[in-house]
C-alpha cells in the first residue's frame, strides 16, 4: 500500500542544539569542542559517546551508504575532510596529498553531503565584472564535535588558532539552522576574489538583499577587520548590508 498523504512530502531537517535552544545552558567553548548533539552536549560522558558515534555510524554506516570498496581510503578521506572543514575544496590538491583519485574524492564528498554530514557553501559571484570571484565550494560539518571526534581531538586543549576557524564554522551552522527552521528562502555563500577581497559569509535573501558577514574570534575590535567588508559593498551587485560578528561586548556602529 502506498501512502500518498500530503504530509509525507514535507522534509524537516533536525540540526544539533542551537544557541537559541540552549539558552542558559549555552557554553560557546563546549559547542566548539564537543559539538551540540543533545546527549553528547548535555552529559558528562558526551566525549566518550561521541567517539562511539563516529566509529559505529560514520565509519560503518556511511561507508556502507557509499558502497565503499576501499575501507582504508574512505577512513583516510574522513580525516582529510575533517581537516578541510571550513576551507575551499581543491580536489586536485587533495587528490595529490592523499593519493586518492580526484573523482573518488568527489564521490565521497557527495556522500557526506547527501547524508547531511556536511553542508556545502558555494562562492558568491554576483559582483562587478572588474573582479574575478572564486567559484570553489567550501563546506562545514553539521556538528563541530563530530569533526573534532574524527580527528581525535575532542578532548584536546584548544588554542586560539584552533578556536578562530571553529567559531566561524559554528556561526555558519547557526545561520543554516535558523534559515532551515524558519523556512526562509535565503542562500548562504562565502566570497573571495582575485584581488584578495574576502568575506566569511554572504547571505542573499529572497528579495535579493545581500548581507556580508565577517566573523572574528577576538574580543577587542580592530579597525582592520572591516577592510574586506567595505570592499565587498562596493563591488556586490545589489543592496548590501554589512555585519561584523566578534566576541566583544561592545556593539559596533
Amino acid at each position: 500500500e502506498i501512502n500518498l498523504l500530503p504530509g509525507s512530502i514535507f522534509p524537516h531537517l533536525l540540526f544539533p542544539l542551537s544557541f537559541w535552544e540552549l539558552a542558559l545552558d549555552f557554553d560557546l567553548l563546549k559547542c566548539l569542542q564537543v559539538g551540540a548533539l543533545p546527549e553528547i552536549y548535555l552529559n558528562d560522558y558526551g566525549p566518550d559517546l561521541l567517539i562511539e558515534y563516529i566509529d559505529t555510524y560514520l565509519r560503518e554506516e556511511i561507508m556502507a551508504e557509499a558502497l565503499v570498496r576501499n575501507i582504508a581510503s574512505f577512513s583516510q578521506f574522513l580525516n582529510l575532510a575533517a581537516l578541510s572543514s571550513g576551507q575551499e575544496i581543491n580536489y586536485s590538491q587533495l587528490a595529490s596529498d592523499s593519493e586518492i583519485p580526484k573523482e573518488t574524492l568527489r564521490r565521497y564528498f557527495e556522500v557526506l553531503a547527501e547524508t547531511l554530514i556536511i553542508y556545502k557553501i558555494p562562492g558568491f559571484t554576483k559582483v562587478k565584472e572588474s573582479r574575478k570571484a572564486i567559484q570553489k565550494e567550501k563546506f562545514v560539518f553539521f556538528d563541530l564535535g563530530v569533526r573534532n571526534g574524527i580527528l581525535g581531538i575532542v578532548k584536546n586543549r584548544m588554542t586560539s588558532n584552533d578556536l578562530g576557524p571553529l567559531f566561524e564554522q559554528w556561526i555558519t551552522i547557526q545561520i543554516l539552522t535558523y534559515i532551515s527552521y524558519h523556512k526562509m528562502s535565503w542562500k548562504v555563500f562565502y566570497y573571495r576574489d582575485d584581488k584578495k577581497t574576502e568575506v566569511d559569509l554572504v547571505i542573499e535573501t529572497k528579495n535579493k538583499k545581500i548581507f556580508g558577514i565577517e566573523i572574528k574570534w577576538g574580543e577587542k575590535h580592530s579597525s582592520e577587520w572591516g577592510t574586506g567588508l567595505k570592499a565587498f559593498k562596493n563591488i556586490a551587485q545589489g543592496e548590501t548590508s554589512l555585519l561584523l560578528l566578534y566576541r566583544g561586548s561592545r556593539a559596533l556602529n
